[in-house]
């Protein structure tokens, strides 16, 4: 609801590098990291900021890792829904696209926990 044209337009950028066919996983991996740090400007909430800036460094430095549990087709799926949704100003759906590739990522990783 508070994304300028500005935000929409940054989002896009991270949108198209990811979206290119040649992209290595690590680096879809910190696309997709860089259009939740894009998504967190848009809503102008400093918590998801300061929790987003928190976790970029764990989530970088283990590229190698998460790069290997990315779906690109997902990933990619997701960026071109989430973008719709905010420039529809469609918060609900905006939040369910969201939640729904958190609860995806959280998913898999906890599929590697041990039983």
């Amino acid at each position: 609801q508070r994304a300028t044209s500005e935000h929409l337009i940054r989002l896009r950028e991270v949108a198209d590098a990811a979206a290119a066919p040649e992209v290595a996983p690590e680096e879809l991996l910190r696309l997709d990291f860089e259009f939740y740090v894009a998504l967190t400007q848009a809503s102008g909430n400093r918590v998801f900021g300061l929790l987003i800036n928190t976790t970029r460094s764990a989530v970088l430095a283990s590229a190698p890792f998460f790069a290997q549990l990315l779906a690109p087709d997902v990933v990619r799926k997701h960026h071109r829904e989430l973008i719709k949704a905010i420039e529809t100003r469609d918060a609900d759906a905006a939040a369910r696209i969201a939640d729904q590739h958190l609860s995806r990522g959280r998913d898999v990783l906890a599929s590697f926990a041990p039983k």
